[in-house]
């Protein structure tokens, strides 16, 4: 059995900076990823669409991803290379009901767990849902070229993003959204402004259910 002051199971942001803080304040620490550090924020959300956003061209915009995405990730590598933190590349789960960790067949316990394993999209019920040209934002993300037609399930800050960068790159963008307006979460004569500027090249379906 190994023995640490603070398991993490997740070296995202909260997972990575929990790691960081306990570190200094003098406790073991052994943190859990199956994937890469950095969580989907660092991988496959805010940083890689931003250099889409940022990018005039579909080429600019994956060469610009290749260099930020590791370069940052290497600076996560960095913060968990502390000599109180270990960094365990492998899918954690509870061996009990005791504060028991198993991964890779080794035990590992603490008097404090961490669970900061994030989200993952979820698909919609809807038919062929498994048909390759079906994709989250991971997948979209993963294309090597720009499909001529895109069409784009909600309008919100994701959504929004992708549709105009791939307008941008060429693609012929649709976007379907049930509710009313785009971006909710923003001030409606914002959202409505914002659209109406897209609309100059992308097609809208507000109200429009899937």
């Amino acid at each position: 059995m190994n023995n640490f002051d603070l398991i993490i199971i997740g070296a995202g942001p909260g997972g990575y900076r929990a790691a960081e803080y306990a570190a200094k304040q003098g406790l073991k620490v052994v943190i859990f990823e199956s994937g890469h550090v950095g969580g989907t924020c660092l991988n496959a959300g805010c940083i890689p669409t931003k250099t889409y956003v940022h990018a005039a061209t579909f080429r600019e915009a994956r060469e610009r991803m290749a260099q930020v995405v590791p370069q940052l990730r290497a600076g996560v590598e960095a913060i968990l290379s502390h000599p109180n933190i270990t960094l365990v590349r492998a899918r954690a789960a509870f061996a009990s009901h005791d504060p028991v960790i198993l991964a890779d067949g080794v035990y590992y316990t603490a008097p404090s767990i961490i669970i900061a394993t994030g989200s993952v999209a979820k698909m919609l019920p809807l038919p062929d849902i498994t048909d390759p040209r079906v994709v989250d934002s991971t997948g979209l993300l993963s294309l090597d070229h720009p499909p001529k037609r895109l069409c784009i399930i909600g309008a919100g800050v994701i959504g929004m993003e992708f549709a105009s960068a791939f307008h941008r790159f060429g693609s012929e963008v649709s976007v379907i959204e049930s509710l009313k307006e785009c971006l909710p979460a923003l001030d409606s004569d914002i959202a409505k402004r914002l659209r109406k500027h897209l609309e100059r090249g992308i097609t809208f379906r507000m109200k429009t259910a899937v």
